[in-house]
């Protein structure tokens, strides 16, 4: 095993440890040709040792390399090794400094609804595009959910399994149960094979554990997890009292026993989204960090790598910030006779109002008609469900119309322009780990600006973006959509 100090194939110097597993060590590593810190993950000794190990290891590295996707921590370099010469296979990837789920959920407890619902649904993403790959994860859980400038990442893929690469299968020997059992699906405990639904299982006991400070299932081994399993499973609302029952049924759904019986990732992650807007133990709705601006919820039975992302807080589009104002119903005055002179004037003037109202509603009715087309994505095609507006108090007196943000073209730019960065990530001229962070958190100040409505401010911070892009190596297809994009948000930056 490499020790702090050691140079891996001439490049890669070992500057600590950051975990350790049943399967490798993962260090801290600095990239000297590159100048940037890494993470590498070695295979233990032991099964360096295994022919059938180390292929799977690195033929499943090398596979995970060519998953270009924003929650999926991106692999850089992967080498063989020579075990017989005492160097293990190991891979290099991207260095998630933000901690992870695990370590967020050890320091502060469980989480709140509204902001891990937006982290689980990233990372339904991720594995919705391992999925469309053939590849199944087989070990999702709180500790492999990172985080790096706040954007959570799919990591750890030491037991992902192909079900489409010829001879992958054999390299686990049939009957085997790999995986952290807390988080394993019954089928696999038993020696199953791994399915997609697998891993919704997996990730639905991780979104357990989450709201609740605990697995569904309290084992360490497969013996007692085969106990535990005669035990019935606890609600998310026995042990969290707060969610008042809101996220049972979805989790419950999520954790079932049989494959069949589950979920798709879809209709997974729009059940958590669904229950965001449930009334809690004391009536008022769980605040949600994210709420989409569509209402299309996806379809239950939809490919599962249709799923959205969430965008950032600082991305939010203005029609999920505000809400439309409503009027209050207004008490009328009390009647009072006028004379017959007044009454007449009283009469035209409440006709040219009335007019003036119809006018304006038809002008309004019409923009919205042209403005109520569906909103870009940023990574995917399904959304989430908008929370429901209230109704309107009735009222003699027509509500006001809410106020058009003159910022909103402006916002919807910028997410072409977060989803034109996204698209440019990973390949040979693709975008780096760092580099994809330094346009993101570039155009996160010009969402900030645009909100701030300092439009000056937004202006340049766009500029700047853009000046940025252009200094990085990208392939012509991709930087022409890159740049495109963030030259029509500067050309939509109210003036």
């Amino acid at each position: 095993m490499p020790a702090v100090g050691d140079l891996l194939a001439d490049r890669y110097r070992i500057d600590g440890v950051l975990g350790a597993g049943g399967m490798a060590t993962v260090y801290l590593a600095t990239d000297l040709r590159l100048e940037r810190q890494v993470a590498v993950k070695v295979l233990l000794p032991n099964l360096a040792r295994d022919p059938s190990l180390a292929e799977r290891f690195d033929r499943e590295a090398r596979t995970l390399a060519s998953v270009a996707h924003s929650n999926v921590a991106e692999v850089f370099d992967v080498e063989r090794g020579d075990p017989d010469a005492g160097r293990e296979p190991f891979y290099v990837m991207e260095l998630c400094d933000g901690g992870s789920l695990a370590s967020r959920i050890d320091a502060g407890g469980p989480l709140e609804p509204g902001a891990l619902v937006p982290v689980v649904v990233s990372i339904a993403a991720a594995l919705g595009e391992l999925h469309r790959r053939g590849l199944i994860h087989r070990d999702v859980k709180p500790a492999n959910i990172l985080f790096t400038g706040g954007r959570p990442k799919l990591a750890d893929f030491g037991l992902a399994k192909s079900g489409d690469t010829v001879g992958l299968d054999t390299l686990t020997a049939p009957g085997t149960a790999i995986g952290t059992p807390a988080y394993m699906a019954p089928e696999l405990v038993l020696g199953g094979a791994a399915t997609t639904a697998s891993d919704v299982y997996a990730l639905a006991a991780t979104t357990f554990h989450a709201l609740t400070g605990r697995a569904p299932r309290q084992a360490e081994s497969l013996t007692t997890l085969a106990g535990a399993r005669a035990e019935p499973m606890p609600r998310v609302s026995e042990l969290s009292p707060r969610l008042s029952g809101s996220f049972d049924d979805v989790v419950a759904a999520g954790l079932a026993d049989a494959p069949a019986d589950r979920p798709s990732l879809n209709a997974f992650i729009a059940g958590l989204v669904a229950a965001l807007d449930r009334p809690t133990e004391a009536g008022a709705p769980i605040p949600a960090a994210v709420v989409a601006p569509e209402p299309d919820v996806p379809d239950p039975m939809a490919d599962t790598t249709t799923i959205a992302v969430p965008l950032l807080p600082t991305r939010i589009p203005p029609s999920a910030r505000r809400r439309p104002v409503v009027a209050a119903a207004r008490r009328p005055a009390p009647r009072r006779s006028l004379p017959l002179g007044m009454a007449v004037v009283a009469l035209v003037f409440i006709g040219i109002g009335v007019l003036a109202l119809w006018g304006l509603s038809s002008l309004w009715q019409a923009a919205g008609q042209l403005a109520g087309g569906p909103t870009t994505g940023a990574s995917a095609t399904a959304t989430l469900p908008a929370s429901p507006s209230p109704s309107p108090t009735s009222s003699p007196v027509a509500s006001p119309s809410p106020t058009p943000d003159p910022a909103g073209p402006a916002l919807e730019a910028l997410r072409r322009v977060t989803t034109a960065i996204d698209s440019a990530r990973g390949g040979k001229d693709g975008l780096k780990g760092p580099e994809a962070k330094d346009l993101d958190d570039r155009a996160s100040l010009v969402g900030s600006r645009l909100r701030d409505a300092d439009y000056d401010g937004a202006r340049q911070a766009a500029i700047d973006l853009r000046d940025r892009a252009k200094k990085i190596h990208l392939d012509k297809k991709r930087s022409e959509a890159l740049l495109s994009a963030i030259d029509d948000l500067i050309a939509a930056i109210p003036d």
